[in-house]
Order: structure tokens, then sequence, then C-alpha cells
């Protein structure tokens, strides 16, 4: 018998490691019972924050960059080369690239869609593409898995609320990333919004042995202290520098948000890293410094030592590193000062990953009861 075609729609182009991984994670599940592709579709509001247009102009400019900032630009590039890399061995995509005009054609392939996982559903990011809404999608096949919306009072106020409403209660049971998105269904009076379901993020969905198995993981080499922002940090950088000065430790440092020459002179510089790189440096971490909710959640699967900031800028960041820090039981991993305390104590995993197991089963049976019957 012939398993059924799933199309997933999420930001499989988007150039972070969260969207990346995620992705990943998401067709390695779906993978065990339906015939799953990424579908490759290319919102043009994507494209144009991560591989703007080409041209003459374009051109000119991209050669004074390279005369003029030859470091920056060259780090680009294998960074994003090794994005490329990723997405063409590890991820399976659709043989056919589809835009906003021939994204309906894809009823023709697939079964049923899966919206998700990621803020697929923030009309801000996409520029209005509603495609990830799965409005162009026939009746029956419509399905997300972790699906977010962003800002919350921003979708609220959005002008084309009832377009989303209609589309929204076009999907029998979404399943949704954060408790947020309960607000936004009970906002928009949404007909499905009492089965709805809250799903853990695609990346617990694997765990550390899945994910060294699947990727070919080895442990970067050296004994260091890596640092991973997204969030703007006050005390964590300085925790960090203390922590290696504590354990002789080098300082490897990776900030989503910052340019490639802005790495403090004293750490070493990992920001042209891919997702691959990236696990292997989370793999062979003696410690992780952290204001990024998926490189708190990669440290927890992975069975790492860690600790977290919590931004005092981008206060919005912070409710999910909060969630799991709960859930997990480990918000004694907060930096609340720059000093490292005296006595450090390590992170006993044995319950955690109980806790992990029976959270990345539970969404997975949650996931596969949504998608009965198609």
């Amino acid at each position: 018998m012939n398993k059924k075609k799933i199309g997933i729609m999420t930001f499989h182009r988007a150039l972070n490691f969260g969207a990346m991984l995620q992705a990943f994670a998401l067709q390695q599940v779906l993978s065990e019972r339906f015939d799953t592709e990424i579908v490759d579709y290319r919102c043009a509001a994507i494209e144009n924050t991560y591989y703007p247009k080409k041209g003459w102009r374009a051109f000119i400019k991209y050669i004074l960059r390279w005369a003029f900032r030859y470091s920056r630009t060259k780090h680009s590039y294998i960074k994003r080369k090794h994005f490329c890399d990723f997405s063409n061995q590890y991820l399976q995509k659709s043989s056919i690239i589809y835009t906003e005009n021939k994204i309906s054609e894809a009823n023709f392939v697939y079964d049923a869609f899966v919206a998700g996982s990621d803020q697929v559903w923030n009309p801000t990011l996409t520029a209005g593409d509603f495609n990830y809404f799965l409005e162009f999608a026939s009746e029956g096949k419509k399905f997300s898995y972790a699906g977010s919306f962003g800002n919350l009072n921003r979708l609220i106020e959005y002008t084309d609320r009832e377009r989303i409403q209609t589309l929204l209660n076009d999907i029998a049971m979404p399943l949704l990333r954060e408790d947020e998105g309960f607000t936004v269904l009970e906002k928009l009076q949404v007909s499905s919004r009492d089965r709805a379901q809250k799903v853990c993020d695609p990346v617990f969905l694997l765990l550390k042995d899945t994910w060294i198995k699947k990727l070919q993981l080895s442990p970067a080499r050296g004994k260091y202290v890596l640092v991973y922002f997204v969030a703007p940090q006050s005390n964590a950088l300085e925790f960090a520098r203390q922590l290696g000065d504590k354990f002789h430790l080098e300082i490897r440092y990776m900030d989503a948000s910052a340019r490639y020459e802005d790495c403090p002179t004293w750490c070493k510089n990992n920001m042209d890293a891919g997702p691959k790189q990236f696990l292997e440096l989370l793999l062979g971490a003696e410690y992780i410094v952290t204001t990024s909710f998926h490189g708190m959640a990669l440290s927890i699967i992975l069975n790492k030592q860690f600790y977290y900031e919590l931004s005092r800028e981008v206060i919005n960041s912070n409710s999910r590193l909060e969630t799991i820090s709960e859930m997990f039981k480990l918000s004694d991993r907060e930096i609340l000062e720059k000093e490292v305390p005296v006595d450090l104590t390590q992170i006993d995993y044995t319950e955690i990953n109980d806790i992990l197991q029976k959270y990345a089963e539970r969404s997975k049976e949650i996931l596969f009861h949504s998608l009965e019957g198609i």
C-alpha cells in the first residue's frame, strides 16, 4: 500500500538555525508514516530578506563590499554555503519550485499539507502571504504543526483578520507552538479553537541519539565555552568569560544579530557556522551560554551543561525560554548577574530526559492523530 504524500509548508530557506533544524526534525517524524517532502515554496518576502535579487547595481555593490569589507563578505559566503549544503543534503524538498502564482498546482502532488513550525502565521514576516495559512490547499488537506503567530497584539490588529479567521476555520485541529496562539484563536472566534492543542517545537521530537545518527554529528574539538546569542545580552558574555577563566576554557562566539567583525577579540569567532557545525559546536562544548530558545532547547536535548539569560531589551523573546526552563525545572540556570557562582552545580539529566521523552511522544501522538483519515 502506497503511503500518503504530505507537503510541509515552512520557512526552510531562512538562514537561521531554528528554522532549518525544526524543518529537518518535522520532516523526519512525518516520514515515519508518510511520504514527506518540504514544499519548495518561494515566499517573496522571505526571498527578499535572505536572497535579494541580483542585477548590475547589486553586482557593483557586491564588488565594492568585497573590496572594502573582504572579511565580512567572505564569511557571509561561507555561512550561506553551509546552510545550502545542509539543505541540499538533509532536507527532502519538492522537485518543483513553487511561487505564489503556481502554488495551487501542488494540490495535484500532495494528499495533505502541514503548515509549521516557526512563525508561519505571522503576516508581518511574510508580507501578507496567506499560502502559509494554506489558502491554496483544497478542502480536507489543511493541517498544522506548532504554528506560531508571532506578535500577538500586531496580529489582532491586522487589517485582514477576517481572512485569517476564515483560513484558520479550515484547519480542523490547529496544533500550536505557544500558549499565546490560543488567545489568537479565541480573539478571532476561530470555529476549531476548542480542538486546538499545544505541541512541542519540532526540535524536541528528535532525541539526542537520533540527532547524532541522522546528521552524522561529531563533537567539535577543543575545550571551550560556546556563546550563542540571538536576543541582546547584558551579563551573559562576561559570565561566559569568567566561566572560561575558572576552568581554563576557550570562548567560542556566535551572535545571530551581529556582524562577523563584531566578535570580541578574546573570543574565537564561529559566526560562519551552518546548522550542522552549530550542532557539533553544541555537542562538543563544556558549557553553553545563550539567550536563544533553540540554543537552550538543543542544549537540553544534547544533555549539555548550560546557562541562559533573559533579554532586558527584547522582552517578547523571553516567554519561550521561561516556559521550557519551568517545564524541565531548570530555572536555576538563569544568569542574573555577571559573576559566576563559587559552587557550580551540574545538571542531572536523569529526570529531565524522562520528561523530554514523554513530551516528544505526546506531541507525536497528537500530530499523527490530527492526520488520521487523510
